[in-house]
């Protein structure tokens, strides 16, 4: 046979063989894209910039979960609890991770939202110092600058805190500042501690090349449902089968999360390559040793009891209107099998 021929038959095979794979790719991208039609498109609003806590959604995401029950997941940033709130009282995302303190106190004042499913039942505020200040136990704050932000979970709660340990807030110096500033005012001598999340402040300062220390509220009998799920009214009234499934499907994601945190850090980094992989490591530890407390040790589950504890303690400490109903704060009815 001629060389020609020879080249000639090859080409034919070659090009065969690249129809053959163009139209099999042309399929799957059908496929695909079926099946996203067929599904219902649902956002998640998060709480803050991506972080450790927040694995399990792009975990959930990645490895099928929220497909399996018939939800195409869309995840995005946050700018802390109150706009994510906002974003879900104006419907421009249809559920968010946010802070049950703080939705209680917008809920009082007009959004129409709710928590659908607790998710932290351990309070993550806590004091946070550094090693070389020497802030190790309650006492230790006394006389101290400590950097707050005004109206966040933590600095709402820190009066329960305080007459927990039989300090006097005239004992402190509060210091306010923007969330974000609070760790390099920390680190820069500014404030002798801070007052924010210990799933979160902790590891930004060890990646700085400090020791951080915490004083948590929760291990001085201040615990309330903390980080939780929240929906629109009229999602909850109009969509209760959606609302059940999403539950369903992001206790399902946390929990795989817990038997696979390395693949769920996996899934985080993917989407945000510029994040450091010990930090969020550290993040979602402490954020898995939330999901539990003496309370519940359920994920995404608990009573009425602790709902109704928590409601009674933003009452009492965070000028939460003391006419407010359980009824207008939180729905049980889709917490997970």
């Amino acid at each position: 046979m001629k060389k020609t021929q020879i080249l000639a038959k090859l080409t034919a095979l070659i090009m065969i063989f690249i129809l053959a794979a163009c139209g099999q790719n042309t399929s799957n991208s059908s496929d695909a894209s079926t099946n996203q039609t067929s599904m219902d498109k649902v956002s998640f609003r998060l709480n803050w910039t991506a972080q450790g806590s927040h694995a399990s959604i792009f975990y959930g995401i990645k490895a099928g979960i929220f497909e399996k029950y018939n939800i195409y997941l869309t995840a995005g940033e946050g700018k802390g609890s109150s706009n994510t709130i906002n974003l879900i009282a104006t419907k421009n995302d249809t559920f968010g991770f946010a802070d049950f303190g703080t939705m209680s106190t917008l809920v009082t004042q007009g959004a129409p939202v709710k928590v659908i499913a607790p998710v932290y039942m351990k309070l993550s505020s806590a004091v946070i110092s550094i090693e070389e200040n020497g802030i190790a136990k309650p006492e230790d704050i006394i006389g101290k600058k400590i950097g707050i932000t005004e109206g966040d979970g933590p600095h709402k709660l820190f009066p329960a805190f305080l007459k927990s340990v039989g300090i006097e807030e005239s004992q402190v110096e509060l210091i306010p500042m923007e969330s974000t500033a609070k760790v390099a005012a920390l680190l820069s001598g500014q404030v002798d501690a801070i007052l924010g999340g210990f799933d979160d402040q902790p590891f930004q300062i060890s990646s700085k090349g400090s020791m951080p220390t915490v004083i948590a509220y929760a291990d001085y009998d201040v615990n309330v449902i903390g980080m939780a799920v929240v929906a629109n009214n009229e999602t909850i009234s109009n969509n209760p089968d959606l609302c059940k499934r999403f539950v369903q499907a992001y206790a399902e994601a946390w929990a795989e999360t817990a038997k696979n945190s390395e693949g769920a850090l996996d899934a985080l980094v993917e989407a945000f390559p510029d994040l450091d992989r010990e930090t969020v490591s550290n993040q979602l530890n402490s954020a898995l040793d939330c999901l539990e407390s003496e309370r519940s040790s359920d994920i995404c589950k608990t009573d009425d009891q602790f709902f109704l504890d928590s409601i009674e303690m933003f009452k009492s400490y965070t000028n939460l209107n003391i006419d407010t109903k359980p009824e207008d704060l939180y729905t049980t009815q889709f917490l997970p099998e």
